[in-house]
């Protein structure tokens, strides 16, 4: 099987030139992460945005930083219970879960952690499937787990109910793949990019949570796999990741369901791949990531798809 990963086995990747296509919205660079690290995942609560999974050149952190962007500044948190990288995010009733990942072995661990006491709790119910790589999003407070890598790449769906400590099985996706992203736009789950055998993928599915079925829409202008993912004025706003050269690049492609079209954006300040994307109020925020084995990024990156008013 070919296989690409970023962490550690990717020592010849380079940028790739920047975007030429750029068609709107603006960059603003803010202040970095404490330190640049490994990728780190990414979380929006009560208006702070939580980047995990962040330790200085190392692959499997437990670090655990908030960015307050009314005073641009991090704060370190209570790190996570155990070291671990590739897990799945995403935030239900105000908890921030994880589930899954890698620190040598596949996990199928679930952690939750709670903003408001800065604290964690581990005993919860592990997914069916052990995995890495795997996308993360949440729907009517379950959080569904999208595809991963076990010894190759998943097309598996499943849905943990924090109400019941219960996972679900549901319908695959139709492309199995790894190193995705997810986001939600009105209940509907969109699973976006990724790669298989082949290489990084531009595929886009959408899956319905109501009805437990998948649709295929229009595929991505670029190809990409470890992606960040963000949802504002309904558009998914997809950011950097590595195309299909394995290059890490800047380019930032919007997609509207409404039409169900692409538009490509501003590109990015810094090239990356694997990076923590959060959204507060009308601002995605973008924190470290990295273009190949040791050249990780502190960088926090702010971008408003409506360029600024002039006076």
């Amino acid at each position: 099987m070919v296989r690409k990963l970023l962490w550690g086995l990717l020592p010849l990747l380079v940028l790739a030139p920047a975007s030429v296509l750029a068609q709107g919205g603006t960059w603003v660079a803010k202040t970095p992460m404490p330190s640049a690290g490994a990728a780190p995942k990414g979380a929006v609560v009560h208006g702070f945005f939580y980047a995990m999974n962040y330790q200085p050149h190392v692959d499997e952190g437990n670090t655990n930083y908030a960015y307050n962007p009314a005073t641009d500044q991090w704060t370190s948190k209570t790190p996570m219970p155990w070291p671990k990288n590739s897990f799945a995010i995403g935030v239900a009733e105000g908890i921030i879960y994880t589930a899954g990942g890698w620190n040598g072995n596949w996990l199928s661990d679930v952690q939750a952690y709670n903003p408001r006491t800065d604290s964690w709790t581990t005993d919860l119910s592990p997914m069916p499937t052990p995995r890495r790589y795997q996308a993360g999003a949440v729907v009517g407070g379950v959080f569904y787990v999208l595809g991963g890598d076990l010894n190759g790449r998943l097309d598996k769906v499943e849905a943990y109910d924090p109400a019941y400590n219960s996972w679900m099985t549901k319908t695959p996706m139709p492309t199995a793949r790894d190193a995705l992203a997810a986001g939600v736009i009105d209940g509907i789950i969109y699973a976006i990019g990724g790669a298989n055998n082949g290489g990084p993928l531009a595929t886009l599915e959408a899956y319905d949570p109501g009805t437990d079925t998948w649709e295929g829409l229009a595929p991505m202008p670029t190809k990409r796999a470890f992606p960040a993912v963000e949802v504002l004025d309904g558009k998914l706003y997809v950011i950097g990741g590595v195309n299909d050269a394995w290059a890490a690049i800047d380019t930032v492609e919007a997609y509207d369901p409404q039409t169900d079209t692409w538009t490509t954006m501003a590109p990015m300040p810094t090239a990356r791949a694997a990076a923590a994307a959060g959204k507060i109020k009308q601002t995605i925020y973008v924190a470290g990531g990295q273009a190949g084995a040791g050249n990780y990024f502190a960088a926090l990156e702010a971008f408003s798809p409506r360029n600024p008013k002039r006076h």
